[in-house]
């Protein structure tokens, strides 16, 4: 078994705190309003998705399994009238043909979680901007009242160089804008999953998963 690359783990954690903290300044800076991203502004794109008005969740990772059901849980919970989902997508209408294909494979898209959600084409690890134009980010941060943060690029076998960009400095990102929206934030961290067939327990040593995994060590 291959074993995980040997990090400086004090360099690492300087370097996370001083992404953070660059990323608070050129938010509060304002960006300008030209994006960091990849959102296609091409002739003959797709027009910006609107946003609605008044409070609204945003929400990262809802592609995922464990997204798709915090998706659905924040729109039948009604934490705000709107979540808003952040997805990878060549632009917003592909983002959420990305959104709804995931949430249907579960059974969890419907009319009315379609008539709640929101989706903006984004990477939060592209920069603070998360890939938005700034002037929608300001927008989106003003009326944010909750940040749920659950995306993560998951592989058991990349290494941590690899994995760094979207789990830490992503995490920096979009922490980053919830500090600086005033917006509650709530970050899930997945560190790994239980095997087929271990008995159920409410705890699972992770000791080891350090020394194994490239994942593991960035989370």
């Amino acid at each position: 078994e291959a074993r995980a690359a040997i990090v400086d783990w004090q360099s690492e954690a300087r370097g996370a705190v001083a992404q953070f903290e660059r990323a608070l300044v050129e938010l509060r800076a304002g960006g300008g309003d030209i994006s960091d991203g990849a959102t296609s502004t091409a002739e003959g794109a797709p027009p910006p998705t609107p946003l609605p008005e008044g409070p609204l969740v945003l929400l990262t990772g809802a592609t995922g399994f464990l997204g798709a059901f915090l998706l659905a849980e924040l729109v039948r919970l009604r934490v705000a009238p709107h979540v808003v989902c952040l997805v990878r997508g060549a632009d917003d209408v592909n983002a959420r043909e990305r959104l709804s294909a995931a949430m249907d494979s579960y059974g969890l898209w419907d009319a009315h979680v379609a008539a709640c959600v929101v989706v903006l084409a984004a990477d939060v690890a592209v920069g603070p901007s998360l890939g938005l134009r700034w002037r929608l980010l300001r927008t989106v941060g003003a009326h944010a009242i909750l940040v749920v943060h659950a995306a993560a690029q998951v592989s058991s076998a990349l290494p941590y160089t690899a994995l760094r960009a979207t789990n830490v400095g992503g995490t920096a990102h979009v922490a980053a804008l919830a500090l600086h929206a005033g917006a509650r934030l709530l970050h899930i961290s997945t560190l790994g999953f239980v095997d087929a067939g271990h008995a159920e327990t409410l705890e699972v040593k992770t000791s080891s998963f350090a020394c194994r995994s490239g994942y593991a060590q960035s989370k």
